[in-house]
């Protein structure tokens, strides 16, 4: 079965603007809830304004829910990322980066021991 994916990260913070009503609730029909962009990206030409972490800190405290972080993560911000309630993150510019293979051995030293 094919997990289906919050259309955006604005479901959060209506909840969190209707004084806090479950993120759970705003998302009943979704399996993932992605939040972002969390931090400012270079991968779209227009991107959505930065949530940062606090709305992160915050959806975490409203869902059980797997949050994916998406926006401008990398080796040198994902534990703070993840410390913030990040189940998972996404790090496609990060990832291909040049060299491809060194940056993604910083991207997985950077999350050993956070779970």
């Amino acid at each position: 079965m094919a997990a289906l994916i919050s259309p955006s990260v604005y479901a959060i913070a209506d909840a969190i603007a209707l004084g806090g009503r479950s993120v759970a609730a705003a998302d009943a029909n979704v399996d993932v809830i992605a939040v972002g962009p969390i931090y400012p990206t270079r991968n779209k030409k227009n991107p959505e304004p930065v949530v940062g972490l606090e709305l992160l800190r915050r959806a975490r405290a409203m869902t059980e829910k797997p949050l994916v972080a998406i926006g401008g993560i990398d080796a040198d911000n994902l534990g703070d990322v993840l410390s913030a309630g990040a189940d998972t993150v996404a790090v496609l510019g990060a990832a291909c980066r040049e060299p491809i293979e060194e940056s993604c051995k910083r991207l997985l030293g950077a999350a050993e021991g956070h779970r």
